[in-house]
């Protein structure tokens, strides 16, 4: 579950991972969504009920993210790869490089943690649009 969590917003080191991180970002907006409604009260089996009655939509949001989520981290990876070249050859003071590397990972830690943002909440949009 910690994984899952974690990997909203930081890379997963595998595929499967990546997806699971998907479909706990999705449970734990409905765990939000649901609290408004209950006074403050936060239940995962609720949330988990939400989350196969609006199942079509909310699932094909995990499965986009998921997909996303993939793209994200095949760059990520390039951009570290440029870093880590970098920290080799440049003769930069320990602050820049770690200036960089310290912006580097909060600036997709932060796109990730939208862009999830952004899907989940669409595909929830559209399971309250079609009445499910």
């Amino acid at each position: 579950m910690m994984d899952g969590l974690d990997g909203m917003a930081f890379d997963q080191w595998t595929d499967p991972g990546k997806f699971w991180s998907a479909a706990i970002a999705a449970l734990v907006l409905l765990m939000i969504v649901n609290a408004e409604r209950n006074r403050g009260r936060v239940s995962l089996f609720r949330a988990a009920g939400e989350f196969a009655r609006r199942g079509l939509w909310i699932g094909t949001a995990v499965l986009v993210l998921g997909v996303v989520y993939l793209g994200l981290g095949l760059c990520q990876g390039w951009i570290r790869s440029a870093i880590w070249n970098f920290w080799q050859v440049s003769s930069s003071s320990d602050f820049i490089k770690n200036l960089i590397y310290f912006v580097f990972i909060f600036s997709f830690a932060m796109l990730r943690l939208w862009v999830t943002l952004l899907i989940l909440t669409y595909g929830l949009k559209l399971s309250y649009v079609r009445g499910v």
